[in-house]
């Protein structure tokens, strides 16, 4: 049995057995069967007789470009059923080792005389994203689709071709996606509109500094954070509504404390985390700008996050991340003036800029975030994530210095954000072999503060997506050699 027919069986297995969405395609590392770049679908518009009965109008020839490299795969029934598919219809499927973001953005440059008249993509959880496209030529359109997940590496994308009409009717129920981008921190139902922040989430004589986006503290952030803090003075404080908007979740970040997510447009939200909220504000209220929202729940920081569905942030591997991630912004750059510029100055950061980054990933390089190849199923979707990551990064408090981070202990070393002294991880790729970082101590806030040395890591890139890692509490040796206790990790 060849490897197509092998993943198709599979598919068609997992399919029967009510698989959920992030379980969308089965990708083999190297297919047989190679097609060519063009190829000519022929459908009949849904008005004509059946192909047996005389017709003067005939069939129309639509030529679709095809993804340079795929590989013909069959696109199972029940896969069309969650895409909204006809069953009687006949998409042309394949298979890529690129990603979807790649695939779309592809079809984009390469449709000659198509139209694109719409276009859109959500993400069902936090493993899968999908990417939909149609296209328009006087009656005839063409419905392309793209599926990833994290549970295989590449992508399966389709091309279904038809009258315009029937092309139009085909995707996921829109409330279907709706309620899935709601979920994830958007609100497709709001009117579109800007971001305006015209007042101070906490009362600014009470801040103390702000913490830039990027911030390490191990396992709960070995990834740099995608939001900043406002640290205060220790007061009991207010929490206010820096803009109007719409409460779209309020769930639980501690205790005795909640995040609140709030929509500003059908492109823009917020969040506001370690909040007690006021028991009068519900999911659906909405507020005003400057309205409290609760006390701030001890001990002395306000998380406060940007989504921004216009930005897609560039990781090498999107699907690791939620909405907030991928689309995660710079929240002090939407306050006005004079706001801004008083914010901007309590910000704590040697650096120039002040709003700091989360996003370092640079494909085929070290630098950016790294995932163990071994993560438990079951902590994938919870808090317990990031303790199976690792980030080759640069400070938030200091961005000229080298930072790792790492989430869970190796042999002696604890879960830490560590001050590193080696090669810059962006010049650090597969050809530069074994690489030995010595590591020091570090303590964030503000000021922070580096102490002496406490081991040395050495890494090695294998491929482009694939790393090696091991660590020692060695505080003398310039390099090490791997042994059985490597780990492995991947993008």
């Amino acid at each position: 049995m060849n490897k197509v027919m092998f993943t198709i069986m599979i598919l068609l297995i997992l399919g029967a057995l009510g698989t959920s969405v992030y379980l969308f395609f089965m990708n083999p590392r190297q297919l047989t069967q190679t097609i060519s770049t063009t190829t000519t679908l022929t459908s009949l518009p849904p008005e004509l007789p059946p192909s047996n009965t005389p017709t003067t109008t005939g069939t129309i020839k639509l030529e679709v470009p095809v993804y340079p490299g795929a590989n013909e795969f069959l696109i199972p029934d029940w896969m069309k059923l969650r895409l909204g598919i006809p069953s009687d219809a006949s998409p042309e499927g394949y298979t890529t080792s690129a990603d979807a973001e790649e695939v779309v953005d592809w079809y984009l440059q390469h449709m000659g005389e198509w139209e694109l008249v719409k276009e859109n993509s959500f993400f069902p959880d936090t493993k899968t994203a999908v990417y939909l496209q149609y296209y328009r030529s006087g009656d005839s359109g063409v419905f392309i689709f793209a599926v990833m997940t994290t549970e295989m590496e590449g992508t399966i994308f389709g091309i279904v071709t038809g009258s315009w009409a029937a092309v139009l009717g085909y995707g996921p129920a829109a409330e279907e996606q709706a309620e899935e981008e709601k979920v994830f921190g958007f609100d497709p139902a709001l009117p579109p509109g800007e971001l305006e922040f015209t007042f101070s989430p906490v009362e600014i004589d009470l801040i103390k500094y702000i913490i830039p986006l990027g911030n390490l503290v191990p396992p709960a952030h070995t990834l740099p954070t995608d939001h900043i803090y406002f640290v205060y003075g220790g007061a009991k404080s207010d929490v206010f509504a820096p803009t109007s908007g719409k409460v779209l979740e309020i769930r639980p970040s501690g205790p005795d404390d909640n995040q609140i997510i709030i929509g500003v447009s059908s492109s823009f939200s917020y969040y506001l985390d370690h909040v007690i909220v006021d028991e009068k504000i519900k999911v659906g209220d909405y507020v005003d700008a400057g309205q409290r929202l609760g006390n701030l729940a001890p001990p002395t920081a306000l998380d406060l996050g940007v989504l921004n569905k216009d930005l897609i942030n560039p990781f090498v591997n999107p699907q690791r991340y939620s909405s907030k991630g991928i689309h995660g912004d710079k929240p002090l750059q939407y306050f006005v003036e004079p706001i801004k510029t008083q914010l901007y100055s309590m910000v704590a950061t040697t650096g120039e800029d002040k709003n700091g980054t989360f996003c370092s990933d640079v494909p085929g390089k070290l630098i950016g975030n790294w995932f163990y190849e071994n993560i438990p199923p079951e902590v994938l979707n919870t808090s317990e994530f990031e303790e199976y990551a690792i980030a080759f990064v640069y400070s938030n408090y200091d961005p000229s210095q080298v930072m790792i981070s790492i989430g869970s202990e190796m042999v002696g070393l604890p879960p830490a954000a560590y001050k590193a002294e080696g090669p810059p991880p962006e010049s650090v790729a597969p050809s530069s072999g074994k690489v030995a970082y010595k590591l020091y101590s570090f303590q964030c806030g503000w000021p922070f503060n580096y102490g002496g040395r406490v081991g040395i890591l050495i890494v090695e890139m294998l491929d482009e997506n694939t790393l090696r890692v091991e660590a020692f509490s060695d505080v003398v040796s310039e390099t090490r050699e791997f042994t059985s206790n490597a780990k492995i990790y991947l993008r």
